[in-house]
């Protein structure tokens, strides 16, 4: 993997980076920035919280801060990163303003068309080059930020985003909606089969095949996202919460939660309270 941080100032940088090899951050992570995700070329996987999107070139991924996110298995694949953090926002924008130029991440996915596309292109080239040009940094993410607000509010008048893969079934969408409201009762796969009417060894390889993720792997990532709301904005103790979130046993769940998040329930308490 290589990349150029050809932009890099106190509180905002862009990264533009090419990947040649398979890469898979395993664990989920979460910054406390503002992170725009651009795909250049190529195509990645990236988990959102309880989320699955499949990228294509063009694609963007809006992530505010303290999104829990990681990246699946690519292959040769290239991206444009820009990272900018409220503090930055606060030197150069009013509130009113900063809270209007952010609300693009209201929505966690946008792809954008040939014109939008065209158009980021074109400021990022300005940023890029920014030694010739007059225009300093803040002014090209605000327009930006102003471009995703438009493509933001044209792709919801033509329902575009797309959850998971634009082509995921109708079963495997019935599923992920009955596990997305029932995760914390699931008492096996075998029930999610039977409310959804299909083979369970069906649904195993239907499941994997359009997500990139076995059905348990799936059950565990949303209870665990679940819990890691609860335990930000809660003060509900580490043992309630495990069960609030569907787990039998608080070491199983300490144990599911530091795979996944790569900190143990309190440590990432810890970690959150100290912010």
């Amino acid at each position: 993997m290589n990349g150029d941080k050809f932009i890099s100032e106190k509180n905002f940088y862009i990264d533009e980076r090419i990947s040649n090899h398979q890469w898979d951050m395993r664990n989920f992570h979460y910054h406390n920035s503002f992170e725009i995700y651009y795909l250049v070329s190529g195509n990645r996987k990236m988990l959102v919280q309880d989320k699955v999107y499949e990228l294509c070139p063009s694609d963007i991924v809006l992530l505010r801060p303290n999104i829990l996110h990681r990246s699946m298995n690519s292959g040769v694949h290239s991206r444009i990163n820009i990272v900018f953090d409220n503090l930055f926002l606060d030197n150069y924008f009013t509130k009113s303003a900063s809270e209007y130029l952010t609300s693009c991440f209201d929505t966690e996915f946008i792809k954008l068309n040939n014109n939008e596309n065209q158009q980021f292109l074109k400021i990022f080239s300005e940023i890029k080059n920014k030694h010739n040009s007059h225009l300093p940094c803040f002014v090209s993410l605000a327009k930006i930020l102003e471009l995703f607000i438009n493509a933001k509010k044209r792709q919801e008048t033509e329902f575009s985003t797309r959850i998971f893969l634009s082509n995921t079934s109708e079963k495997i969408t019935s599923v992920i909606e009955y596990i997305s409201k029932n995760y914390n009762i699931i008492s096996s796969i075998d029930e999610i089969a039977r409310y959804c009417y299909i083979n369970k060894s069906y649904l195993c390889r239907l499941f994997k095949k359009e997500t990139g993720l076995t059905v348990f792997e799936y059950l565990n990532l949303v209870k665990i996202y679940r819990s890691c709301e609860l335990i930000r904005n809660t003060n509900d103790t580490i043992a309630d919460i495990a069960i609030k979130c569907g787990f039998s046993s608080i070491s199983y769940f300490s144990y599911t939660f530091k795979k996944l998040i790569g900190k143990t329930p309190l440590q990432f308490k810890k970690y959150n309270s100290a912010d």
